[in-house]
């Protein structure tokens, strides 16, 4: 359907509107820069893809394209119209005027003579015949004019083919087997999902930086013959282009202006946990960017966040170039939700050999109200006041506050851990006084989850075992020892691998599978933990007693097991090849990864399918890149001894 254009192109013989739909493979136009004795310079349309949506439209060689959506082309060089014919989606108006129609008293029709630029705007699919009575529907009584004098220059070499903007630039670079030493965005599991991967950074040495001809922001929409896909994942893309070969020959374009997307996020973080945002200095630009997110933790948790975002502000603060100290710092003493409110520092430890201990008049419990004039606000994350009392100076003034009595608050806190796993609590002797502090809380961990405990308090008791005294050494082993929900509640261990050259391979009577229900007259109970059940029969001792059941067959038990991730993130299973069987077993879960957060799958379980990819007699690298290329929703199959009865 056509409609009559504005009277702005009033002038110009032909004058119509086009209204076609962009299909995955473009419009299907090629353009050229040229001159027309009449109409004059502008953009002309110098060949067509056959059975394209511009060629159904109505649309033909030699017309003249005088705006895109309303945005005039008149004036416009060829680098700027084929930039603003890319951009447009979805449903396109072409106005378009014919120079060499032919009406009554006219003469032979005027060529265009090509200009400065001629290039493709479009995809390369081409359907098999015409729809010729679309055409002649869409314009019955024009006919078609002869195609306009196009110049037909050679094609670049593409080893040394500069990348033009805005156009589809064939490039091969010598890489010579080397590292390409390049950073990749976009795929289908990330929110940059188009049908090109975008170059984020470039690093030295590398093949790409020594053949200089691609930048930051550069599109590769092909490698080798294979096209970047809006289906391919991230892994997938960066494997079909971070390849080691002799000669790399990507499809390239470069946007001019590079087009940008601000986003601000509004993230709450616990007091003295990071936000999880570990930044990069690129190589060839100012500020940083995002080159990781940390499991667990706010920004991951939240996922508006990418890997290879550009840091702006931090609080209002411009970091758009700062550099990665700077930044760090703006991330460390940003605003967050602090559990200690009180407008004071409270001393918690004071060490040996420091300027606080040789004064002597400190001691754990005073409260420091303000230092060298800056006074303690509620609002200061923990981390800015400890940069504004431990700082290096001559001279330190405090305003101190000592409590008699000291106050405390005892809390009493229930958590639940999964076999084997740790509680999450660091602890940490003070050095003047007895018993042990939490100095830290492991992230994706129970205790560091529940939120309820806090660095900096102290222990009294683990499962009413009073350690309010209690060293170090003694406190770890209390924590450790602790019940827990254990997962294999058999009343037995298990053998899941035995290593070389330890006292078990050179006995020789053991092997996997053997269950043992008894060491040095201790018996293995169901009551015990994992971690309870390694030290009874992991000991160092001259002579070792077992009680073994060797069952047979071994009983296994197989499970399959949904696990959905975010994009670009891991499953958390980390493998380990077994030394006397194939295949690959899952030696750890990553905390705070959707594989230790599901809870079915178990260190000591066999890895045999994912995603429906037999990967039971795999290798360690076949078995580790299934679970990468794995779909975000996936299906992962794992069998597990069964215990005795």
């Amino acid at each position: 359907m056509c409609d009559m254009s504005e009277d702005r192109f009033a002038g110009y013989k032909g004058v119509r509107d086009i209204t076609i739909k962009k299909g995955p493979s473009g419009l299907g136009i090629m353009i050229i820069e040229g001159r027309h004795t009449e109409a004059g310079r502008g953009i002309f349309v110098s060949d067509l893809q056959e059975g394209s949506a511009a060629e159904q439209g109505g649309l033909q060689i030699g017309d003249m394209l005088l705006a895109v959506n309303r945005d005039s082309l008149l004036n416009c060089s060829y680098d700027a119209a084929a930039a603003k014919l890319k951009q447009t989606e979805g449903v396109v108006v072409l106005t378009v005027c014919t120079p060499n129609l032919k009406e009554p008293g006219d003469e032979s029709p005027a060529p265009a003579t090509p200009g400065a630029g001629s290039g493709s705007v479009g995809g390369t699919s081409r359907p098999a015949s015409r729809n010729a009575d679309a055409l002649a529907a869409s314009r019955p009584q024009t006919p078609r004019p002869a195609p306009s004098p196009v110049k037909v220059e050679p094609p670049a070499d593409p080893a040394t083919a500069p990348i033009m903007p805005n156009v589809d630039t064939v490039i091969e670079i010598n890489s010579n087997n080397q590292v390409l030493g390049l950073q990749l965005l976009g795929g289908s599991d990330t929110l940059i999902n188009g049908a090109s991967a975008i170059i984020l950074d470039i690093y030295k040495d590398g093949a790409i930086a020594k053949d200089g001809r691609l930048r930051p922001g550069d599109h590769i929409l092909e490698c080798n013959g294979v096209h970047i896909t809006k289906e391919m994942a991230h892994e997938r893309v960066c494997l079909t282009i971070k390849q080691k070969t002799a000669k790399l020959k990507l499809t390239v374009h470069r946007p001019e202006p590079v087009r940008w997307e601000e986003v601000e996020i509004d993230l709450a973080r616990k007091a003295g946990r990071p936000l999880g945002l570990a930044c990069v200095a690129p190589v060839v630009a100012p500020g940083v960017y995002i080159g990781n997110l940390l499991p667990g933790t706010p920004a991951e948790l939240d996922g508006r966040i990418q890997r290879g975002d550009f840091l702006l502000a931090v609080d209002g603060k411009d970091v758009s170039s700062a550099d990665l100290i700077a930044a760090a710092t703006a991330l460390k003493l940003c605003a967050n939700k602090a559990t200690i409110k009180g407008a004071s520092a409270i001393i918690l430890d004071i060490y040996k050999d420091g300027a606080i201990a040789k004064d002597g008049r400190l001691r754990p419990g005073d409260h420091i109200l303000e230092c060298n004039g800056v006074h303690i606000t509620k609002e200061m994350a923990h981390e800015r006041v400890c940069l504004t009392i431990k700082q290096k100076t001559a001279k330190l003034k405090l305003t101190v506050h000592r409590p008699e009595p000291v106050r405390w608050e005892e809390v009493e806190i229930d958590l639940a851990r999964k076999a084997g796993r740790p509680l999450g609590l660091a602890c940490v002797a003070p050095v003047v006084a007895p018993g042990v502090y939490i100095g830290n809380l492991l992230p994706g961990t129970p205790a560091e989850l529940d939120g309820r405990i806090q660095r900096g308090d102290f222990l009294l008791a683990v499962d009413g075992k009073d350690v309010s005294s209690a060293d170090l050494i003694a406190a770890a082993t209390a924590l450790k020892l602790c019940a827990n929900k254990a997962t294999i509640k058999g009343a037995s261990a298990i053998i899941l691998d035995i290593y070389k050259d330890g006292a078990i391979a050179k006995d020789g009577r053991l092997r996997p599978g053997d269950h043992i229900l008894e060491c040095n007259g201790v018996h293995i109970t169901k009551e015990m933990a994992h971690e309870r059940v390694c030290l009874t029969i992991k000991q160092k001792t001259a002579k070792l007693k077992l009680t073994v059941h060797r069952p047979e067959p071994v009983r296994w038990e197989e499970v399959e097991i949904d696990l959905a991730r975010k994009a670009g993130r891991p499953l958390g299973l980390a493998c380990v090849a077994p030394v006397v069987a194939p295949g690959v077993y899952i030696g750890n879960l990553l905390p705070g990864t959707p594989a230790e957060l599901d809870g079915r799958i178990q260190r000591g379980d066999f890895l045999l399918a994912v995603d429906g990819k037999d990967v039971s007699s795999a290798d360690l690298i076949a078995a580790a890149t299934a679970l990468k290329l794995c779909a975000n929703k996936a299906t992962i199959k794992v069998r597990r001894y069964k215990t005795l009865r």
